[in-house]
């Protein structure tokens, strides 16, 4: 399954995740189904979007970071509840949302997320800067760790959109001012050292 969010659906630009079946290790490779995720609740939210799949849970995304909020989508039903909700913390930026996927490591779990600075432009047009921050969390859906806040490569728009643990490095993709896409690539020892800096 691939999971990702579509806004071109409905006439005013509603976001939602949808889960797309691939045939997988066939090839050439092609969908075979696509699902739109329900909200949980009303489903009656204008976006939601940046749900991270939790990697060892089928199906589970963290839809939110603080407060931390678990969400479960069923392909059976065709329906999406809250699993988990967690305590709010007013040491820990609000508006965390996802970029990679959450990944199980050691005794908990790691994440990348990005940080949006919303200002407005000369023109009092919308406007945003957005930046990075990994996130370990323990078993209970704690954050237990953060990084500092960094950008890849000094953009306003950046976004990572996947990591993978592949061997003893991480695997990061994202995205640079919306038009050109990179590959990252750092230890495992260098990321821990990164998040572990003052």
């Amino acid at each position: 399954y691939l999971s990702g969010v579509r806004r071109d659906t409905t006439t005013n630009g509603q976001g939602r995740m949808e889960l797309s079946e691939i045939n997988y290790p066939s090839q050439p490779l092609r969908e075979i189904s696509r699902q739109r995720i329900p909200a949980p609740g009303k489903n009656d939210s204008y976006c939601e979007k940046n749900w991270m799949p939790i990697l060892d849970q089928p199906f589970h995304y963290m839809k939110w970071s603080n407060p931390v909020e678990i969400v479960k989508y069923n392909p059976e039903d065709k329906t999406c509840i809250t699993v988990f909700t967690g305590e709010k913390r007013d040491d820990i930026a609000l508006n965390l949302r996802g970029g990679s996927q959450v990944i199980p490591y050691k005794d908990g779990y790691i994440a990348l997320q990005h940080i949006t600075y919303l200002y407005k432009s000369p023109a009092g047009r919308k406007n945003a800067t957005y930046r990075h921050q990994f996130t370990l969390y323990d078993k209970k859906w704690n954050t237990i760790k953060q990084s500092r806040i960094f950008d890849f490569m000094d953009a306003k728009i950046e976004f990572s959109c996947g990591m993978a643990r592949y061997k003893n490095d991480f695997i990061i993709t994202f995205g640079f001012q919306d038009n050109i896409a990179y590959i990252a690539k750092i230890s495992e020892t260098g990321l821990e050292e990164f998040i572990n800096a003052k």
